[in-house]
């Protein structure tokens, strides 16, 4: 067996399904996109028990969960070493999951001499990819990413169109404290609670998505995504609002983004079920400007604000 395996994945923003209870047709689907920080930093050894070293006893728990599973479909696994240097906070919209499960999938696997891992194969067995496949399909190349959803019998969603980002974009990830979003038994209770999506938004998502903000983003358009990301994330919001509350998960996430709007922001968007709203900058010094400002202002003091770049490329194994 090799020494050591690290690996390093980003966090995937998703802002929004567009195939919900749909009675036929590919269910679920959307657009999303990978940045750099926060991300998941891992290392496999050998050793001659399980050994699983992190921050968080809930990422311990959950990286011996997942060698488990692992283990359920490769039994010859040996023992490990695993030291988690760094992970994605849990359900606040960043796909956490998915990023820690396939990073230690690949870890492992790689430390066996296995050089064959396909992280679309990989997913279901994990766990991953249930409903969004954005962050399986983010974790093997980056980008801005647009699923087209599943088809009955389908393990993961078709990757129909995917960009690179523009390197001197910025995404300022502000969360309020002490909130989390729905996952578990309450996301999946939400799920049944929704009525099917209508056509109608279904289209306004995909029109969106594919006439609209791929386009910009692969022409580095920064003022066309910014659009077109709010007008996703409000057309998409607007449907889940029914289970969320509102258009965002966090009514004081909704109040910042009137006020950054009111400021001539226009790229605001929650990611998943947030509570974590990003916000597209065109660069360094205005994502340092809005951060700045938030962090003089008592209203969003307490408030997380990460800034973060684009990812566009996959998971760097070495």
């Amino acid at each position: 067996m090799s020494h050591v395996v690290r690996i390093r994945t980003g966090a995937r923003l998703h802002f929004g399904l567009w195939g919900i209870n749909a009675p036929k047709g590919r269910r679920f689907g959307g657009v999303g996109m990978m940045v750099a920080e926060p991300g998941v930093v891992l290392a496999a050894r050998p050793a001659e028990c399980d050994q699983i070293n992190a921050d968080s006893p809930d990422v311990v728990a959950r990286v011996a969960h997942l060698l488990r599973r692992l283990r359920s479909q490769r039994p010859d696994i040996p023992p490990v070493s695993l030291q988690i240097s760094a992970a994605i906070p849990s359900h606040l919209g960043l796909g956490s999951g998915t990023q820690l499960g396939l990073a230690t999938a690949t870890a492992v696997l790689k430390l066996t001499g296995d050089e064959s891992f396909d992280a679309a194969a990989w997913a279901h067995p994990l766990g991953r990819g249930e409903r969004s496949s954005i962050g399986v399909h983010g974790f093997e190349g980056g980008g801005f990413l647009v699923e087209a959803g599943q088809l009955p019998g389908d393990c993961i969603g078709e990757l129909i169109g995917r960009a690179n980002l523009c390197d001197d974009w910025r995404i300022v990830l502000i969360a309020p404290p002490q909130i989390t979003g729905l996952s578990g038994a309450a996301e999946r209770s939400a799920f049944q609670q929704l009525p099917p999506m209508s056509d109608a938004v279904t289209t306004a998502l995909q029109r969106i998505a594919i006439d609209t903000w791929l386009p910009a983003v692969t022409a580095a358009d920064f003022a066309a995504a910014s659009t077109a990301m709010w007008e996703y994330g409000q057309t998409a919001g607007g449907y889940f609002r029914a289970v969320q509350g509102g258009v965002f998960a966090s009514p004081r996430m909704e109040q910042l983004a009137v006020r950054l709007r009111s400021d001539g922001v226009t790229g605001i968007a929650q990611t998943s079920w947030g509570p974590t709203i990003a916000v597209l900058c065109c660069d360094q010094q205005q994502a340092e400007t809005l951060r700045n400002q938030l962090a003089c202002d008592a209203a969003w003091q307490d408030s997380s604000v990460r800034i973060t770049r684009p990812l566009n490329t996959g998971a760097v194994v070495e």
